[in-house]
């Protein structure tokens, strides 16, 4: 692709080229983002999921009714 940019001299086909590559750039960094942010997002779903695996401590009352149940 180099060699026939350096053959090309049309300016119609330089500014294409140009934006192109610049549209490029923009997708990359948009895709970077956005694999940031799915990594944020993973983060927090398993963050998430260890509180729910994590029993809750009971408090005193909840301790007291619940051996009185028993």
């Amino acid at each position: 692709m180099m060699e026939n940019e350096r053959r090309t001299t049309d300016p119609r086909v330089q500014a294409l080229l140009e934006r192109t590559r610049t549209l490029i750039d923009l997708t990359r960094s948009d895709y970077e983002e956005l694999l940031a942010v799915i990594a944020e997002t993973e983060a927090r779903i398993e963050e998430s999921r260890r509180r729910l695996e994590t029993p809750l401590p009971l408090s005193e009352d909840a301790e007291h009714h619940r051996s009185l149940g028993d």
